[in-house]
């Protein structure tokens, strides 16, 4: 006589598979934060850190997409401390960048005038854009694109200290045609990292100051296809320095005065066509770069660090 078969007992503390799967998606939604729509609503000029200047009466976050549009007026919108981020921003009223640091993480559009002096402009996320499409005046502070995309379609004058960075994104200056750095002892770091871009290809001046100039990471590019001449009038030289993978793109440049040179066998900064090379420093770390175009030498220091100088 067959015995009917006993269900198999079920493990301590384990649910059934789909029970399982429905309270793992409860868990999922009930973590998701939906997005907010925030506007500014002072006709008056005012600091990004103070609650009652926005709809909601809470300093957006990063979870909020803003808006800064007022209607009859064209006040002026502060950050001045802090880290300040947001999901979008869209702004046709004027900001100004005096400390702190603005985070945008997905698409945006700064259309009224931005200025940077002493703060700092930043865009993350692979894919997403931040369009500065009104005037932009930059003389210190920060822009950087980390995997994202920063584009000045406006602008032709870059003028300042501090530091303009793409590290895996792209920072498009392409519309830029004059390069002024920085005076006295500050200097304009232009860096491009970890496959980064930074696209300078329509600059043709750097009249003054001191400007620093570094790619690393394979894939690292900073494009200077139409500057003939490097120069530095303040305390410290300027600099071009490639590394581990990174390009300058400089094969226009024929002068470089006080400004260093230092490149290895992994890298890509063309040589060849520099004829006057003076009071600098070229370092080789390793490779041959051409120097056999030089003619005009003067106050020149030269290192050779496992590489070989070919005049």
């Amino acid at each position: 006589m067959s015995q009917a078969r006993r269900p198999r007992p079920r493990r301590p503390g384990r649910l059934p598979v789909a029970r399982r799967f429905l309270l793992h998606d409860i868990e999922r939604l009930e973590e998701r934060r939906l997005l907010a729509s925030v506007q500014w609503t002072s006709t008056a000029s005012g600091n990004w850190n103070v609650a009652s200047n926005w709809s909601t009466q809470t300093v957006p976050g990063p979870n909020d997409d803003v808006t800064i549009n007022v209607n009859g007026a064209t006040p002026t919108i502060t950050v001045d401390a802090g880290d300040q981020s947001v999901h979008s921003l869209n702004a046709s009223d004027p900001l100004s960048l005096t400390g702190g640091q603005l985070q945008v993480a997905a698409d945006s559009t700064i259309s009224g005038s931005l200025s940077v002096n002493g703060g700092s402009l930043v865009v993350n996320g692979s894919g997403v854009s931040l369009d500065l499409t009104g005037a932009t005046t930059f003389s210190s502070g920060g822009l950087y694109a980390n995997s994202g995309t920063l584009v000045l379609p406006s602008s032709t004058t870059i003028a300042g200290s501090g530091t303009i960075q793409a590290y895996g994104g792209t920072v498009d200056l392409s519309k830029i045609t004059t390069l002024t750095g920085a005076s006295g002892y500050s200097d304009l770091n232009i860096n491009a990292y970890n496959g980064g871009e930074v696209n300078l290809s329509g600059a043709t001046s750097q009249p003054s100051g001191r400007i620093q100039f570094y790619a690393t990471g394979t894939g690292s590019k900073i494009d200077l296809s139409k500057l003939t001449a490097l120069t530095s009038d303040a305390i410290y030289n300027s600099s071009l320095q490639a590394q581990s993978g990174g390009s300058i793109l400089i094969p226009l440049v024929t002068s470089l005065n006080r400004a260093d040179l230092r490149t290895d066998s992994t890298t890509g900064i063309p040589t060849r066509q520099i004829t006057s090379d003076i009071s600098a420093t070229i370092t080789v770390d390793g490779g041959t770069p051409d120097f056999s175009g030089l003619k005009t030498i003067d106050n020149l220091d030269l290192y050779a660090n496992g590489g070989t100088l070919a005049f």
